[in-house]
């Protein structure tokens, strides 16, 4: 067999949208936004399926970063096959922007709510960022007792403005350490 792949396929150029034609955020948002999209359209790049998936990835992730729990982000490409360029429309749904009006503790019976909470880096209050809760979650399972420690936020908890963190952490079962010493003499 001789497969000749041909040339691939290069972006020509990638505009975000929102529902009702831009994206809609906070004014407060809109430099960092910028900045993001000034990144991602910069130059022309190979167009696959993977490449779409990091795509809607990498925007779901810097809105999940900034308060947006439940952002989805749609790639759709209209290609040319002549010229071998496709042209990206990202469809961009951020959803709810919330605070943490709760972080739920569950799983755990020897350790206080308080004490895992603790090692989380966001509070009640602060708004949803998904990295941070990541960098929490990594805290909590190099505690000695934690051997999982899974985070979630259900779309029913969300109000207009904040929703619950669940964090669940089972705790690892005690273990039994037995060892034996013993004395032993003999002539010679």
């Amino acid at each position: 067999y001789v497969i000749d792949e041909g040339p691939p396929l290069l972006t020509r150029t990638i505009r975000f949208v929102g529902e009702s034609g831009s994206v809609m955020l906070p004014p407060q948002l809109d430099s960092e936004w910028d900045r993001f999209e000034q990144r991602v359209v910069r130059e022309p790049r190979r167009l696959g399926e993977d490449e779409r998936r990091e795509l809607a990835d990498s925007t779901t992730r810097w809105l999940r970063d900034r308060g947006y729990p439940f952002a989805t982000a749609q790639p759709r490409a209209v290609v040319d096959t002549a010229a071998d360029r496709a042209d990206v429309t990202v469809l961009v749904r951020p959803g709810l922007r919330a605070r943490i009006r709760d972080l739920a503790v569950s799983g755990n019976r020897g350790i206080p709510a308080r004490h895992v909470t603790r090692q989380l880096p966001v509070q009640k209050g602060d708004w949803y960022d998904a990295g941070e809760l990541e960098r929490g979650r990594q805290q909590l399972v190099q505690l000695d007792l934690v051997r999982l420690a899974l985070l979630e936020v259900p779309r029913d908890s969300a109000d207009d403005s904040s929703v619950v963190v669940r964090v669940n952490v089972p705790e690892t079962p005690p273990r039994l350490v037995r060892g034996e010493v013993g004395l032993a003499s003999g002539g010679g």
